[in-house]
């Protein structure tokens, strides 16, 4: 339960990353931020820490790629 909790905080906190200001012309969306704010985030972060880790880091590191482009 522990490393749960902390993998949650670490997901929180990677998902600032992720966030980039949007542009006049393009309005971007942040994926991570909308993923973490589900109502069963939480459950789901708790019940599989590792798969929602490696999820928000993938859709961070394609935000990320999308923004550079």
């Amino acid at each position: 339960m522990k490393r749960a909790n902390l993998l949650l905080l670490a997901a929180i906190s990677l998902s600032g990353c992720a966030s980039m200001p949007s542009t006049p012309v393009i309005e971007h969306r942040d994926a991570t931020k909308g993923l973490i704010e589900r109502p069963d985030f939480r459950a789901a972060a708790q019940a599989a820490p590792q798969w929602v880790s490696d999820a928000l880091l993938t859709i961070t590191r394609y935000e990320a790629e999308l923004a550079r482009k």
